[in-house]
């Protein structure tokens, strides 16, 4: 290589390694970490090899974090913080691609509906948008609804990411014979590329007048189709 090619490529590693070399505290500031919905009671070490304590993702309690920043994304305009709690593995992008990737572990999302928590299992899944598309969805995504106050989950559900159109699609379906009024139990999630997101469940039917009361006490109507709950909100 020409002392010019060396002289281009020293420029454009500086800053991505300049960025390495700072304090995890200052640093964080170059990767929006609000904006990814990730924020922190404190840091220590640097974005090479850094460590977030109290973490809390959407308000998700998920401990002592490792974090580092990866820095030849950064070349093509994407910031990827990878992250690896005692859980879950993942790493965040913003930027020329923005998304999750390659997330494996589980999740316990509380207070989704009265008495009830969610706990998302992943394999190497991924929802990544370009532009104002989605550009890679993959990976199984596993669903469990359990009691809040723990015990055997209600039921299992099975889901594969995917790509439909502009947005990113996971659909769940059950992974077993359940009992109990959840039973039969699909969801079916839509995330458009400005962050728009749908969740839609729906329940067959109920058998008797405790399962539909369980139903409606977990945000569930009933419908021509049987009883159904939609969610919406929208990711930073």
């Amino acid at each position: 290589m020409s002392t010019r090619g060396l002289a281009w490529l020293f420029a454009l590693a500086l800053p991505p390694l300049l960025c390495l070399l700072l304090p995890l505290r200052l640093a964080l500031g170059l990767v929006d970490l609000e904006q990814a919905g990730l924020g922190a009671a404190a840091a220590t070490g640097s974005l090479w090899r850094g460590r977030l304590h109290d973490v809390h993702l959407h308000d998700r309690a998920l401990g002592a974090v490792d974090v580092r920043l990866s820095p030849w994304p950064l070349l093509t305009g994407t910031r990827e913080l990878v992250l690896h709690g005692a859980t879950l593995r993942a790493s965040l992008l913003q930027g020329a691609r923005r998304g999750i990737h390659g997330a494996t572990g589980t999740l316990v999302l509380d207070g989704m509906a009265p008495g009830l928590s969610l706990v998302l299992d992943a394999d190497d899944a991924s929802l990544v948008f370009t532009g104002d598309a989605c550009r890679n969805a993959a990976g199984r995504v596993g669903l469990e609804l359990r009691p809040a106050a723990g015990g055997d989950p209600l039921v299992v559900l099975d889901g594969v990411a995917a790509c439909d159109g502009r947005a990113a699609t996971v659909t769940w379906a059950p992974a077993g014979a359940a009992a109990g009024p959840f039973a039969g139990l699909r969801v079916d999630a839509r995330i458009e590329p400005d962050g728009a997101w749908q969740l839609r469940s729906v329940v067959p039917g109920a058998d008797d007048a405790r399962d539909a009361a369980a139903l409606e006490l977990a945000g569930f109507r009933p419908g021509p189709g049987g009883w159904s709950r939609i969610d919406k909100g929208a990711l930073p």
